[in-house]
């Protein structure tokens, strides 16, 4: 395998990984909301607060990442039109086509049924799964999903920016705003793991940062160009 489609393939993982992680952060408010929206006594709400948390666990992640998955292939199978692998709305598009819901709510009914065998209040659990079922076969869930991954996308425009203004601030040897810059650069960089060339761009400015502040001085644009080769090894 080439180092492009390695870069390729890690780019694709990357996507699945935050739009499951969209995927997961959506389920966790609906669940909240539908809980707090049920006339139970607060003894069973908090026995659903603990089966809503086997939504947010590892391996629940595990069971999203194959959910996306299988829909994605599936959508690849109802439509077998080429399309962009690394444009993550695209992607979404695609699992969308080919049953994601249906596969989440496989995924729910998997992590719930530990919680309900030989309770009790196993109806209540019910209750409440088949509400979360319902919501995420709605097309608010869609939408919600859809707005989210949008989001994500804006916060690497800000990134971008952001590496623009660093850029700037360097040609113009301003260093109090490339060190303030870096730094907001460094809170904001989990918020876009799923772009590489965002955390590429990032590791390069970090780095330069740390030597102008040792130094107290420019480094020559040789010098930054050797961090990005350094970078693509």
């Amino acid at each position: 395998m080439t180092n492009d489609n390695v870069i390729l393939n890690e780019e694709i993982e990357l996507n699945k990984e935050e739009i499951s992680n969209v995927l997961m952060g959506i389920l966790d408010k609906g669940a909240n909301y539908s809980i707090k929206s049920m006339s139970v006594s607060d003894h069973i709400k908090e026995m659903l607060l603990d089966v809503k948390n086997t939504f947010i666990n590892n391996d629940f992640k595990k069971i999203m990442k194959n959910a996306i998955n299988g829909a994605i292939k599936d959508g690849e199978e109802i439509n077998n039109k080429e399309y962009n692998k690394t444009d993550i709305n695209t992607v979404t598009d695609k699992a969308f086509e080919g049953g994601l819901p249906h596969f989440i709510n496989l995924g729910l009914e998997m992590v719930t049924s530990v919680k309900k065998a030989g309770n009790i209040f196993s109806n209540f659990i019910d209750d409440f799964v088949n509400r979360i079922k319902s919501y995420v076969l709605s097309a608010e869930f869609k939408n919600k999903v859809k707005n989210g991954v949008s989001r994500s996308l804006n916060k690497v425009e800000k990134f971008k920016g952001l590496c623009a203004a660093w850029y700037n601030a360097y040609d113009l040897l301003n260093t109090e705003e490339i060190k303030e810059i870096a730094n907001q650069l460094k809170e904001m960089k989990n918020k876009v793991k799923f772009d590489n060339e965002c955390l590429n761009e990032n590791e390069i400015i970090q780095n330069v940062t740390d030597i102008i502040a040792k130094r107290g001085e420019k480094i020559s644009k040789a010098k930054v160009d050797i961090y990005e080769n350094l970078r693509e090894i």
